[in-house]
């Protein structure tokens, strides 16, 4: 998991820019995020936001999750999977409260408090937690359903038998809500 910092772009004896790197963790992922150390909080979460994208990748689109909260670890070469720093338990109300940040990076226009806990401590990285998303989760369950109502009803009306038609669309809906069942209990297991 080593990488190189990069250095500082020098003109003459002016700094244009002083870049830092942190590796930025999502499960078992990692990729490095640069960042300029006299950038302020807004351009920070943005560069954040930018990174958890390009972990994430296709699955973007179609992902049941998004982020719960970004924690500091500890990412020496020694671990396999980073060590987390600080409290393990954080009120649901920082998560909102983060979650809001990267949605509106402009408020902390000016301020360098998230900016300077990078600085300050060399060999830390960010670990993107995720939770289940509640919208999406619903989407999903709702489209199930329908799916499982129309093939119901095209099966009926093509066949003309609706009690054959609607044990199908029940082994569907059955079927499907094991799928769920099992996403839902592999969510809580750490793998």
């Amino acid at each position: 998991m080593a990488f190189t910092q990069p250095r500082a772009v020098h003109a003459g004896q002016e700094v244009i820019l002083s870049l830092r790197a942190v590796h930025a963790f999502r499960g078992s992922r990692t990729q490095p995020m640069c960042f300029d150390a006299q950038w302020d909080d807004a351009r920070l979460l943005k560069e954040m936001r930018k990174t958890y994208d390009k972990l994430r990748s296709w699955r973007k689109w179609c992902s049941l999750k998004s982020v719960r909260s970004i924690t500091l670890v500890s990412c020496r070469d020694t671990f396999i999977f980073p060590q987390r720093i600080g409290p393990t338990k954080v009120s649901a109300r920082q998560h909102m409260r983060l979650r809001f940040l990267l949605d509106h990076p402009e408020q902390l226009r000016g301020r360098r408090d998230f900016i300077t806990a990078l600085l300050e401590r060399p060999g830390v990285g960010i670990e993107f937690v995720e939770r289940w998303q509640a919208k999406r989760l619903t989407v999903a369950v709702v489209g199930l359903v329908f799916i499982s109502l129309i093939a119901s009803l095209l099966y009926a009306w093509i066949t003309k038998d609706v009690s054959t038609a609607f044990t199908i669309g029940s082994y569907i809906t059955s079927a499907f809500s094991v799928i769920l069942v099992l996403v839902g209990i592999l969510g809580f297991v750490d793998l």
